[in-house]
């Protein structure tokens, strides 16, 4: 069975064997790991970076007012530490949100990457570079959105994310996360949080059971809060 790394980047080309086996080399020493396990902590020398295996991990800021927001979610398949490559500490706290796992490796193992698989790095410099295209347009939906179109940019955008991993975009996936944490992401309070909900639902615009969501309205969110998928069509031309 492929893992989710290799998934994620078959969807954009054809690897190679050598290319195979470097990733296998990425994800050789993979161990399980519970909830809340911080990765890094702040101000923590980083000389690992870490392929997540299964399950979710955050990026957490400095509590400021008795709370910490959430910076990021990592999904299965993607690579913790690559944002980071330019610290020699974590200038953030990275943690798991769920059980799950991880395989770590040196970090110093990025620079090897570069010199013998060369197009291999290229695309997950790519990738990377769309992390970075979704959080900007997360940054413009925080500045310029209310707490309700957040919510709403937030679901289409989870749900987009969450594509690679099945296949295809699903109105329905799983969210897990306490609506005191949704709060931590969307910068509102719990009880607003919950609120919005409440008025989604009776609007008849999603319904969630426990950590489930579905969305039954992805047109209209999409169109109410100028939703673009910027994940689609990695340009790989420049490298292939």
């Amino acid at each position: 069975m492929k893992s989710a790394l290799m998934s994620r980047l078959e969807r954009s080309v054809v690897l190679t064997a050598e290319e195979r086996d470097w990733i296998a080399r990425l994800e050789r020493e993979e161990r399980p790991i519970a909830a809340r396990t911080t990765l890094y902590a702040e101000g923590e020398p980083m000389a690992d970076g870490h392929v997540l295996r299964y399950g979710w991990a955050i990026v957490r800021g400095r509590c400021v007012n008795g709370r910490a927001p959430i910076l990021r979610i990592y999904l299965p398949g993607e690579i913790i530490g690559l944002a980071e490559l330019g610290r020699a500490e974590a200038v953030h706290s990275i943690q798991m949100q769920t059980d799950g796992s991880v395989s770590t490796f040196p970090r110093v193992l990025f620079a090897e990457l570069i010199a013998d698989a060369p197009r291999l790095a290229a695309l997950l410099m790519s990738l990377g570079s769309l992390d970075q295209i979704v959080l900007r347009e997360w940054l413009g939906a925080l500045t310029r959105m209310d707490g309700a179109s957040r919510l709403i940019h937030f679901l289409l955008q989870m749900r987009d994310r969450l594509a690679p991993l099945s296949g295809h975009k699903s109105a329905r996936f799983e969210l897990p996360f306490s609506q005191a944490e949704i709060a931590d992401i969307l910068g509102v309070t719990t009880v607003y949080v919950n609120r919005m909900f409440q008025t989604l639902r009776k609007e008849g615009r999603l319904e969630n059971h426990g950590r489930s969501v579905r969305l039954l309205d992805v047109a209209g969110m999409e169109r109410d809060v100028g939703y673009r998928d910027v994940q689609q069509g990695l340009y790989t031309d420049w490298f292939t």
